[in-house]
């Protein structure tokens, strides 16, 4: 299968062409997505312009500087001075710790580390000059810890405001880290590794080395705080490049089978950033940049300052164009991290890629105030990612709310100073207009999170721009995996597009964060067209989630998850896969005979949906079965659960597969005898869907008005009708506004059938959005208790050519009209009226009038397939106005007749 094209990235020094992984099969030797990885580089080379072989004249040696400098704890080192921090183990004297308590680097000096052993015990690092360890064309290779510590007895609040316990880089000031180049960073299995295995094969060469740690990620349904089975090991050799064998055995299965592999990542590196160990301590170092900062090869463990604003194990901070400052930060690894990743903070065009992250808390990647622009997240692995919070089953349970809104979570002092923390994710992407190429996440709420900002947050609030309405631009998400995400909530997924994250100040005037996990209201959701290209996910309770009014979603593949994608608004689905069940072992004591795996689900209200060339694989019947197949497994499902709201537009399929499905699984319609039950509907543009070969109508088979002619067919095991389309025949919905709750009683008939059961009857209790849905080329009654004096109608959707008549039952000697529309002198005129027409009777009660599918409103169109839309809120239409001058108790009706024109 023909590949996807991809466009070359920004490179770093060590970055170079991607190139498609090896091993991506997906159903035998075709796989519909291109996921890539970095291509090989070199690791071997001489190192030149080395810092602490070229300094400006004579070198100041550490022991010197402090006899000079060190003051109260505090070594100040002046302007243009270059200052080594050299190891004595080149005398013998193996690596004794440098232990001061904090250090200043003056404007135009240098604080070099030499090439050596080093152990620099350390609370803080105030860079106004430059810290160098390495160079860009100079990576060190012997093994360098800064050990970040501070005192029992000091208050943790004091040490945050002073910007300690880490390094500082000020916005005058550098930072260069470089260690070994290890390559790659981290790669994924050739084969599954079963539990006792002391080795695995991975699908990239790698370069690590005997007593490295490597992290073998989960391939379980289930992460924190459910489940571990992530697992750390340590390396005792490595075979031909791609077979690392392990000191110890694995305690659980890691799935790499042709359909999907897990990670393997490689967590030490020689030059390290650590805290002092502390036991139950959140508090440990961070490096905040807001000058130049290029960390690359270094391994940050146990770093962060859990819930104090600013204090992440690396973070970009208000650094402004960081393309112009030549700064990235790549090939690190971050993990036992007590609070995120890699914060990139009021700043733009960065390159964060090739790192690792594994166990974490909050959200790892993360772009902070939602005006971070131009950024590339490339081939960056996070895992193991931890929400934060309560954990005990009463608190999980209220994450894991009912229906889509959600829970809501305020700001609280020393416990989220985000909130949206409660719901981490791998990648927290604020605003779309960066770069994810590469990618792979594995854990928490989502693994990608786009959380709905209507304004800036923090310092940048006050920036032009609204976050959500910033669309996630073609090729902008590319390549990335997801996997073992979703599952705290019946509506997350590896990748979602949902939550809100809003500013509320308090009564002091103060800016106080707040968080809703779940749907947005309609004023809130996404606006811009988000695309998606070449996308895997796995074990997910939906592989992607996206509550906004345009999503793309082209090349996407999901196995043994719940739900294939689930979208709103304006949607297109575009070569996809959905495989319900692969061999993966881990998923034994996730497959008991409830569970159930639905492919496509179709919303219920408010949106067009266009589904081409999707295969579904691997899906049966659940044994003991109870007919109800909605809670069964199936390839496509809808929602039909509401009395208030129903199919609004329609949805178009062409393309679809099946594999290995039961031929009663392919639809599921629940018989739950609600309104959106009755009105649903869809278009199989190619009979590839239901198997009959041609354009279908899908109808609810819960009635027979969607029986539309002598040629339809039930299909029992679906709960469906199947109807052959033609040139005049499709779905057609329209709105009564403006009618009061309650008011409206409505029944639905085709013309030129009188049989019973046609009825599609519209609760009084319950209805209150006023769409109907039926078959266009049709006559469809509507009856009220009590006659309005004005109908407000506007035609939802209606093809061009298409038409329906639409027919009021009304008090005899009352007549109907509608301003600037022709009109009948009979039902035979009005038939054959090629425009908008209306006919009164008023001795016999009668109110038609024929709607035209005319041309002007806006149709979505992808791949040859169309959905018109004549009026929504989003696209308002004044529509038409039916008059009947009724009023009071002469316009009640008794008893509904249908029209015998109808009959």
């Amino acid at each position: 299968m023909q590949k996807s094209t991809r466009t070359a990235i920004r490179q770093s020094p060590e970055m170079d062409q991607a190139v498609p992984s090896l091993v991506d099969a997906a159903d035998g030797e075709e796989s519909l997505v291109n996921i890539s990885v970095p291509a090989d580089v070199s690791v071997e080379s001489a190192p030149v312009g080395c810092p602490h072989l070229e300094g400006r004249g004579q070198m100041i040696g550490i022991d010197e500087a402090k006899n000079k400098w060190l003051k109260d704890g505090v070594l100040t080192i002046p302007s243009e001075v270059d200052v080594l921090v050299q190891s004595t183990s080149r005398l013998g004297a193996g690596v004794p710790e440098i232990t001061i308590p904090k250090i200043v680097v003056g404007e135009k000096s240098r604080l070099i580390f030499d090439d050596s052993p080093i152990h620099m015990k350390v609370k803080d690092i105030t860079v106004h000059g430059s810290l160098l360890i390495g160079s860009q064309t100079c990576r060190v290779s012997s093994d360098i810890t800064l050990e970040f510590y501070h005192d029992e007895q000091e208050n943790i609040q004091e040490i945050y405001n002073r910007s300690g316990k880490g390094i500082v880089v000020m916005g005058s000031g550098s930072l260069d880290i470089h260690g070994k180049l290890y390559h790659h960073t981290w790669s994924r299995l050739k084969e599954t590794a079963v539990a006792s295995a002391t080795e695995v094969v991975l699908q990239n060469d790698v370069n690590w080395e005997p007593g490295q740690k490597v992290v073998v990620v989960t391939s379980s349904m289930r992460d924190y705080p459910y489940e571990d089975q992530s697992e750390v090991m340590t390396i005792a050799a490595v075979k031909d490049k791609r077979v690392v064998q392990f000191t110890d055995r694995l305690k659980f299965n890691h799935f790499g089978g042709k359909e999907y592999q897990v990670e393997v990542g490689l967590l030490s590196r020689n030059v390290k950033l650590i805290s002092s160990a502390q036991p139950k301590s959140m508090f440990g170092g961070h490096v905040m940049i807001m000058g130049q900062g290029r960390v690359s090869g270094a391994e940050l463990y146990k770093m962060g300052q859990q819930n104090f604003l600013g204090r992440y194990p690396l973070h970009f901070h208000m650094a402004g164009d960081l393309k112009k400052k030549n700064s990235y930060l790549t090939d690190n690894s971050i993990w036992e991290s007590n609070w995120r990743c890699i914060s990139v903070h009021g700043s733009d065009n960065g390159i964060i890629s090739k790192n690792v992250a594994y166990d974490v808390f909050g959200h790892c990647y993360y772009l902070e105030d939602g005006t971070e622009v131009g950024n590339e997240f490339s081939y960056n692995l996070a895992a193991r990612i931890k929400i934060m919070g309560s954990t005990d089953e009463k608190s999980l349970k209220e994450i894991d709310t009912p229906g889509q809104g959600g829970f809501t979570q305020p700001e609280i002092d020393g416990v989220f100073s985000n909130p949206a923390d409660r719901a981490a994710s791998g990648f927290y992407i604020s605003n779309a207009n960066n770069r994810f190429i590469g990618n792979a996440a594995s854990g928490g709420f989502a693994g990608f999170s786009f959380p709905n900002m209507p304004k800036p947050i923090g310092p940048n609030r006050g920036k032009p721009v609204i976050p959500k309405d910033v669309p996630l631009k073609h090729s902008s998400f590319d390549g990335n995996t997801a996997h073992t995400s979703g599952y705290f909530w019946h509506n997350g997924a590896c990748i979602y597009l949902g939550g809100i994250l809003t500013e509320i100040k308090d009564d002091k005037g103060n800016y106080r964060l707040n968080y809703v996990s779940g749907r947005p209201d309609w004023r809130n959701l996404r606006n811009g067209n988000d695309i998606f290209t070449n996308t895997k996910t796995f074990l997910c309770e939906a592989g992607l989630a996206h509550w906004g009014g345009f999503a793309e979603v082209h090349n996407f593949e999901s196995h043994d998850s719940g739900k294939l994608a689930v979208l709103f608004g304006d949607s297109f689905l575009h070569n996809a896969l959905f495989n319900g069940e692969t061999p993966n072992k881990a998923l034994l004591n996730f497959k008991p005979a409830s569970r159930y795996t639905r492919g496509f689900q179709f919303y219920d209200t408010a949106s067009r949906t266009i589904v081409k060339n999707v295969t579904f694989k691997n899906i049966k019947k659940l044994k003991n079965d109870t007919n109800m197949r909605s809670r069964n497994s199936c390839a496509f499902y809808n929602m039909t659960h509401s009395d208030e709201f129903t199919p609004e537009y329609m949805t178009v399929v062409a393309g679809i597969k099946y594999i290995n499905v039961d031929e009663s699984q392919k639809f599921c319609h629940d018989t739950q005898n609600t309104l959106a039950a009755r009105n649903f509907n869809l278009i199989d543009a190619d009979g590839s869907a239901t198997g009959k070969g041609a354009p279908t109508i899908v109808g609810s088979g819960d009635i027979g008005f969607w029986k539309i002619d002598s040629r339809c067919t039930k299909q029992t095991d679906w709960g469906l009708w199947l109807c052959p389309k033609d040139s005049n025949r499709s779905v057609a919905t329209v709105q009564l506004k403006d009618i009061e709750r309650g008011g409206l009683v409505t029944h639905l008939w085709g013309v030129g059938n009188n049989e019973a059961g046609r009825s599609n009857y519209y609760p009084e209790k319950f209805f209150a959005r006023q769409h109907i849905s039926g078959p266009s080329a049709s006559g469809w009654h509507v009856a009220f208790k009590q006659v309005p004096k004005e109908i407000s109608v506007q035609v939802k959707s209606l093809e061009e050519g298409h038409w329906l008549v639409l027919s009021l039952t009304m008090p005899k000697s009352k007549v109907c009209w509608v301003d600037g529309w022709n009109k009948a002198t009979d039902f035979v005129g009005l038939k054959s009226a090629t425009r908008n027409t209306y006919w009164a009777d008023a001795s016999n009660g009668i109110c038609m009038v024929k709607i035209m599918g005319l041309p002007g409103g806006v149709v979505f169109t992808r791949e040859s397939l169309s959905l018109p839309e004549i009026a929504s809120d989003r696209n308002p239409k004044s529509g038409f106005t039916i008059k009947t001058n009724c009023e009071g108790q002469s316009c009640k009706v008794e008893n509904v007749t249908v029209p015998k024109q109808l009959l």
